[in-house]
């Protein structure tokens, strides 16, 4: 569950609650305006309009169409900036702004929006401290563990090891 559904159900207070939401637009490209980044993310430093641009066929080519490049785009809800309040068209208009900037020799006439994923809540907020607050897997009472991120770090990463040491407590 995400951190605030854990927290609901578990009644754990350490459970965090605060952070960004996100939102994420699909996008296919025509394979003659591709663009290549080395399989890298490309990340926008001076705004949040888009915070990222991501060649996902460049890393699993079969999830795009045979003549076209497939994208995302991701808008973070953070530092003033909500995505959740624009329109999916607002969105897609600052995304290809972005590309037309950052490769102004591509052509984003051919930039097709494809669909958008908002994510109320993304990720829990780590300000410095946070991860000595966060709860263990075995904090609530009686035989309830807890899984997920919110017991680590909020990453994919902090959600594997959480489920491997909930797995642990239960059959200790």
């Amino acid at each position: 569950a995400d951190p605030p559904t854990a927290r609901e159900l578990s009644g754990v207070d350490a459970v965090p609650t605060e952070g960004p939401g996100s939102v994420t637009q699909f996008y296919t490209l025509p394979d003659h305006a591709a663009i290549d980044t080395g399989r890298r993310i490309v990340l926008n430093v001076e705004d949040a309009a888009p915070n990222a641009l991501v060649p996902l066929s460049d890393v699993a080519p079969g999830y795009a169409p045979g003549d076209r490049q497939l994208l995302c785009a991701t808008f973070l809800a953070d530092d003033g900036v909500d995505p959740f309040e624009a329109s999916d068209e607002a969105l897609a208009e600052q995304t290809r702004a972005a590309f037309e900037a950052w490769y102004p020799e591509r052509a984003a006439a051919g930039l097709e929006q494809l669909d958008t994923v908002r994510v109320p809540f993304a990720q829990f907020a780590q300000p410095p401290g946070v991860h000595e607050r966060l709860p263990a897997v075995d904090d609530p009472d009686g035989a309830v563990y807890l899984a997920g991120d919110y017991t680590e770090w909020s990453a994919i990463q902090g959600a594997l090891r959480s489920g491997r040491r909930a797995a642990a407590a239960v059959l200790e």
